[in-house]
């Protein structure tokens, strides 16, 4: 989590490692990040600890699907790349103000059902 983009895989198979791994550059990187700020007080980074894989475990309380998202990528399969284009063809149409977005949305619906198949339903709420 976090603004760079890193990861370390739950499948690894030198998982504490390459958490070690991360920790270091990231700590490294915002050392660097610090100092060229000219803030120059002392530098204090904390980074919290992985998720845990344990069965039962929920990082958000009594409901983790509350504030956990599968990634796009996990659903849309390999029509990945058809379904991000289409996020970007809608909100680009939008933000440049070629279709207002309840228009834009309409039209993506549609799309995204005829690339995935799936059928047009409300969201989740549990």
């Amino acid at each position: 989590m976090g603004g760079t983009g890193t990861a370390v895989s739950v499948h690894s198979a030198h998982r504490e490692e390459a958490i070690a791994l991360l920790r270091f550059q990231l700590r490294a990187l915002m050392q660097t990040g610090a100092k060229q700020s000219g803030s120059g007080g002392p530098v204090q980074i904390e980074f919290a600890d992985p998720p845990s894989t344990e069965p039962g475990f929920s990082p958000a309380g009594p409901n983790p699907r509350a504030s956990i998202v599968a990634r796009p990528s996990v659903v849309a399969g390999s029509r990945y790349k058809q379904v991000s284009k289409a996020y970007i063809d809608a909100v680009h149409s939008v933000l440049t103000g070629q279709q207002g977005a309840p228009e834009a949305a309409a039209e993506l619906e549609k799309q995204l059902i005829g690339i995935t198949g799936f059928r047009a339903a409300p969201p989740r709420t549990e």
